[in-house]
């Protein structure tokens, strides 16, 4: 497709802003967070993005050799890494630099309150990501398939999602070219960050 990042999806997850990859970015805001681990689940191109982590005993790397599956199998291979002792899980998308440690920290902290199954965030009135979701889901988002992600999983369990409200801007995904273009222009100061 036109402005597609040649099809390579390593491609986007390396791209630099201000002299951080994409996914560096994301991970570091999920270090930031209030979170015991951190599983970064990596495919096509699984090395060189493996080189953008930083060095951090809380990371733990998984690779998923069906990554041309679709969402589903990285979903899956992040459960089965998730530590046993951890009551809830929030699952970042590795092509949203922009997300905030404020939604994060939100999503935990309404978790901690009300032990919903799944927690998520509404920005100015638009549910968005990262979504948590807790441990009594996770055999159900093991059997998920395909390209849908929770999305499935979210739409079954409506009664059981709890909404946190963010006066913030939902967090862009860089699926193309010119994604990466309007995120640089919209943010300059990101360059120097």
């Amino acid at each position: 497709a036109k402005g597609r990042l040649a099809g390579d999806p390593a491609l986007k997850l390396a791209l630099r802003l201000g002299g951080k990859s994409i996914l560096r970015r994301v991970v570091d805001t999920a270090l930031a967070a209030p979170v015991g681990e951190v599983v970064v689940v990596l495919g096509h191109g699984a090395a060189e993005l493996e080189q953008e982590l930083p060095r951090d005993p809380r990371i733990r790397t998984v690779y998923n050799p069906d990554y041309s599956t679709g969402q589903s199998s990285s979903l899956r291979a992040g459960i089965d890494a998730i530590a046993s002792q951890a009551q809830a899980a929030v699952f970042l998308l590795g092509d949203q630099p922009l997300v905030s440690l404020q939604a994060i920290e939100a999503l935990v902290g309404e978790f901690r309150r009300s032990k919903s199954a799944v927690v998520r965030p509404r920005y100015r009135g638009t549910p968005g990501n990262p979504v948590l979701f807790s441990r009594v889901l996770f055999p159900e988002l093991s059997q998920v398939t395909g390209d849908q992600g929770g999305r499935e999983l979210l739409a079954r369990h409506q009664a059981d999602v709890a909404m946190v409200d963010l006066n913030l801007e939902s967090p862009v995904d860089i699926d193309t070219r010119d994604d990466y273009s309007l995120l640089i222009r919209k943010f300059p100061d990101l360059e120097k960050l």
